[in-house]
């Protein structure tokens, strides 16, 4: 007789395409980025069926149910389920705290400035049209649809056909989501390779903080809340309830599987329920119903990846405020009526999260899988000892239980949350290097001559009568430039002491296409007027605001950008901001450019508020004695000071939608008009020609902002095979 030969199951095969995909990332390095196409790829074929499945099977098992069926269910059951979805949300709300606020900060996003429409939450939850529904992938309507359609076939006379004919249709929207669950080998070994090969070390190492803070989680909730709250509450021992579940967590576990465990725990729930000599009709029955009518249901084990929507904040930088935490919550317990791989991508959308992070979902999920699996038995278990104890009137809380439960229950959490908190502040600690990368920024493309003057003074060369400056500066074959020292991201001096930013990037191509070189003579928001008015400089480049009253004194050139108002606030701060309307009604002291735009708008828009003029913004970071609450300022420049104080944050109140235009100041004297003129054409030629569009990607939304450096990798690092 010839052995058996031992066959790998589905969760090994995956377990190997993770540690292969790890291993080919790190040996080939960004050469497996293509991988990312087809790890997208995947992700779509695996919930092209999913949301189907949960239509047709959460309608036909709550219909096939008889009036007094579900009714019993519903007293019983229902309201178990309700108290222990409770203890898994308190659980999932709390583990955030485990992640440490480490330095970040980032350039300028776009989106910062999208007006966001409000959450529509009668669309959410409020199914008016199942179809529009279902188009838009709103999951928590369509499952209040899917309820309610099974409670009313619940009454209908002959409805077994309908359900059996819906049985056919879940075997086959099972079939069809399982043969593409079998290639998740190869969709796992695409995400890996590709997060292995162009993730950076810390990326990686931020990541652990979710698989540590998921596992800690599905431990605790398996190992003691679940258990230890039905021996509080019904004659059940702790050691008993363990007992009973773990042949069927181990599986399950093992497995990465808990569908596949559900004989085993209803013969072991019944073991136990016989053990205790509880007993009659409904309770022998009990575990055969409920186990398997509730197993569509989430359990804890499936809301513990509703934990991924805060990481995937903290991971981007973003923040889940607290007033957001409700609409999350009730809206996660909703989606997970279906699969994650649908509900989460629909969650990082309504939260306002980047979708780029749900890849690492699934990369994380060859770890967070199992440990869901194993609370998710713990709770079928839990659900239905809590059941048949309310059937049999022996639900019967005890306080001193209660007692320990709740107290073991606060330390394992606060343990969890500490001890994790600590050890990622110590992994994280330092890394931090955006203000290197500022300060390390270059000129997009070459320079012409220049000279930077440190002192300012008038041109050294007088204009002739009837003689413009853009005619003597041909002559002399010099443009003289005003700029606004430490005027991020417009103008700065990098570390190698030269002056950079973007419109100092203008200047040089300005210059160069004019075959003039340049001299750069400093000015401050006070003296613009005046130095121009001096003959310092023939234009200013240095993000100067378009304002009325600068018009009014000085000839302006066209916007050649728009910028967006903001406040700068300390980070621990920033949730006090996010109104306007509340802003202006309380007594804060606000710094703001002298004579700038923003401290017009805000004695304009916020009379009560008191604004201080600046020197420049610099003086606002550099000068916490002066016990400002704010600067005012662009959510362009405001992102890019924060790259170097990083402990602070842009914030937009979402009521204060402001548009402010940025422009070039020119020196009047004869024919300035004609240079003017020039010059607005040159200025709708750059922007037409996509130059206005990269300076703007490169220094305010930082696009190459970083040397290209290739990621570590065997290949190019140890073999030398590539250069």
């Amino acid at each position: 007789m010839t052995a058996r030969r031992h066959r790998l199951g589905l969760s090994s095969w995956i377990l190997i395409g993770a540690i292969a995909g790890v291993g080919c990332g790190v040996f080939f390095g960004e050469y497996c980025a293509p991988l990312g196409i087809v790890g997208d790829v995947f992700i779509a074929l695996l919930q092209m069926a999913v949301l189907p499945y949960v239509v047709v099977a959460l309608v036909a098992n709550i219909g096939r149910l008889s009036v007094a069926g579900a009714w019993s269910l519903a007293r019983s059951a229902g309201l178990v389920v309700l108290l222990l979805w409770a203890v898994g949300l308190v659980t999932i709300a709390v583990m955030p705290w485990s992640w440490p606020g480490v330095e970040t900060a980032s350039f300028f996003n776009a989106t910062f400035v999208e007006a966001r429409p409000p959450v529509d939450m009668l669309a959410l939850y409020v199914p008016s049209n199942p179809f529009y529904s279902l188009a838009n992938n709103l999951v928590p309507a369509v499952v209040l649809f899917c309820i309610c359609l099974g409670i009313g076939l619940i009454g209908v006379a002959g409805k077994e056909g309908l359900i059996a004919q819906l049985d056919i249709l879940a075997e086959v929207l099972m079939r069809v989501n399982g043969f593409f669950v079998r290639l998740t080998p190869v969709g796992v070994f695409a995400i890996a390779a590709n997060a292995a090969g162009t993730m950076s070390v810390r990326e990686l190492g931020s990541l652990q903080g979710y698989l540590i803070t998921y596992s800690l989680a599905a431990l605790i909730l398996t190992f003691w809340v679940l258990p230890a709250l039905v021996s509080a509450c019904t004659p059940f021992r702790y050691r008993d309830v363990l007992a009973a579940g773990k042949d069927a967590m181990v599986t399950a576990f093992a497995v990465g599987k808990t569908f596949v465990v559900l004989p085993l725990l209803i013969d072991r729930t019944a073991q136990l329920l016989r053990d205790y000599e509880i007993e009659g009709e409904e309770v022998e029955s009990a575990p055969e119903v409920v186990i398997p009518l509730t197993y569509p249901f989430p359990n804890v084990g499936k809301l513990l990846a509703l934990i991924f929507v805060p990481f995937a904040a903290w991971f981007s930088g973003a923040v889940l405020a607290a007033g957001q935490y409700p609409t999350f919550l009730g809206a996660g317990l909703l989606v997970m009526f279906g699969s994650p791989t649908i509900g989460i991508p629909f969650l990082l959308d309504l939260m306002h999260l980047p979708e780029d992070t749900f890849p690492l979902f699934l990369l994380s999920g060859v770890i967070t899988m199992r440990m869901g699996d194993l609370a998710g038995t713990m709770h079928l278990l839990a659900l239905t000892l809590l059941s048949v104890a309310v059937i049999r009137s022996r639900f019967r809380p005890r306080l001193r239980a209660l007692v320990v439960f709740f107290g073991v229950w606060a330390l394992l959490v606060a343990g969890a949350v500490v001890g994790t908190r600590a050890g990622l502040k110590e992994v994280l600690r330092g890394q931090y290097d955006k203000d290197r990368v500022l300060a390390g920024m270059q000129l997009v493309e070459g320079s012409v001559a220049t000279v930077v003057l440190e002192v300012a003074a008038p041109n050294p060369v007088s204009l002739a009568p009837g003689q413009s400056r853009f005619e003597r500066a041909r002559a002399r074959g010099v443009l003289r430039v005003g700029f606004e020292p430490d005027s991020l991201p417009f103008v700065y001096f990098n570390d190698a002491g030269a002056l950079v930013g973007f419109d100092v990037d203008m200047a040089h191509r300005l210059a160069r296409e004019l075959e003039l070189t340049l001299e750069f003579v400093p000015f401050t928001s006070r003296t613009l007027q005046e130095q121009l008015a001096a003959d310092h400089f023939d234009l200013a480049m240095s993000g100067v605001a378009g304002t009325s009253a600068r018009s009014g004194h000085m000839l302006l050139s066209r916007s050649y950008l728009d910028v967006h108002a903001a406040l700068v606030v300390r980070d621990h701060r920033r949730h006090e901001f996010e109104s306007g309307a509340v802003v202006g009604r309380r007594r804060l002291r606000i710094g703001a450019l002298a004579n700038g735009y923003f401290a017009e708008a805000v004695r304009l828009r916020f009379p009560e508020l008191e604004v201080v003029e600046l020197a420049s913004h610099g003086v606002f970071f550099d000068n916490p004695d002066l016990d400002l609450d704010a600067l005012a300022c662009s959510a362009e420049a405001g992102s890019v000071w924060t790259l170097r104080y990083p402990h602070y944050k842009v914030v937009k109140p979402r009521d204060v939608e402001i548009a402010v235009p940025l422009v070039y100041p020119i020196g009047g004297s004869a024919g300035t008009e004609a240079f003017a003129e020039f010059l607005d054409h040159w200025i709708e030629l750059k922007q037409k020609d996509g130059t206005v569009a990269d300076l703007h990607a490169h220094w305010i939304l930082g696009r190459d902002a970083e040397p290209a450096m290739p990621r570590w990798s065997v290949i190019r690092d140890v073999l030398h095979w590539v250069d």
